[in-house]
């Protein structure tokens, strides 16, 4: 992966090309929500703290919620009803087995053999409601989670918190605003062409951006969309690329200029 030191290149600038004012964005920036409402237990980030995607952001109160997913764990866990429906079955088929070879031999009646063959078939009946009760726990544990996971507020994606907008002991209402992230990895950048650009200028097409002070130098950027309708009042339309940006090292909410290189072929001719 290269740092942004090795997306830097050398501030020569190139005669032939027209420069485009232009601004450095995030390339989203993103209100986190609580899922539920409830009162805030906690707030883990800060502005300016750096987060990954799935980071924990913030915690709402959420004691019922827990003690209701510890007990729907218990009720899955518990085993008893299988094991009791499994030696209860052990016993009616051995029961059976030996009632069957018996009435073979006439020793036993055929009464003693139904009544023996429907022992065995209300054990396996049995066996199977505890399974299927045993298989209803485990959807209310994970009922019990998916609720309890509500009341967590995590991370979309991976960038910078800029704004913290609940404290601990606040009411977050549904789909309360907790913290607001800003994706600086890639940056995004955004310019208006003069609309005569249109086929000069396309998606995957490279691009030279000069950031205003106080960064220096030149970064190269990448065409990810060229608007398709125009802006017929001022004649331009709209451009946005894609620049890469790992370290972080390039701040967004900046001012640029851009300049489009030649588009090529597929043969890597200049057209």
């Amino acid at each position: 992966m290269r740092t942004l030191a090795a997306l830097i290149l050398a501030a020569t600038p190139a005669a032939a090309q027209d420069w485009h004012e232009c601004l450095i964005a995030p390339f989203a920036t993103v209100d986190v929500a609580a899922a539920v409402s409830g009162v805030v237990d906690e707030v883990l980030v800060s502005p300016g703290d750096v987060v990954e995607k799935g980071q924990v952001l913030a915690r709402l109160r959420s004691d019922v919620e827990r003690a209701n997913a510890d007990i729907a764990a218990e009720r899955a866990d518990y085993s008893t009803g299988i094991e009791l429906g499994q030696v209860r079955l052990g016993l009616a088929q051995s029961a059976l087995d030996r009632l069957d070879e018996l009435s073979r031999s006439n020793i036993a009646s055929q009464a003693a053999l139904e009544e023996a063959r429907a022992d065995a078939r209300s054990a396996e009946l049995e066996l199977d409601r505890a399974d299927y009760e045993r298989r209803l726990a485990h959807l209310e544990q994970a009922r019990a989670e998916a609720i309890l996971e509500q009341r967590v507020v995590r991370a979309p994606i991976s960038g910078v918190v800029t704004a913290r907008l609940l404290w601990p002991g606040e009411v977050a209402g549904d789909q309360a605003q907790v913290v607001t992230l800003a994706q600086l990895d890639p940056l995004e950048i955004r310019t208006f062409v003069p609309s005569d650009l249109w086929g000069a200028i396309a998606p995957g097409q490279t691009a030279t951006v000069r950031p205003d002070p106080p960064v220096r130098g030149e970064v190269a950027a990448t065409v990810a969309s060229v608007d398709q309708v125009f802006d017929a009042a001022s004649g331009t339309m709209g451009v946005r690329l894609t620049l890469p940006n790992p370290d972080r090292g390039l701040p967004a909410g900046l001012a640029c200029r851009v300049a489009f290189d030649a588009a090529t072929t597929d043969e890597g001719k200049t057209e």
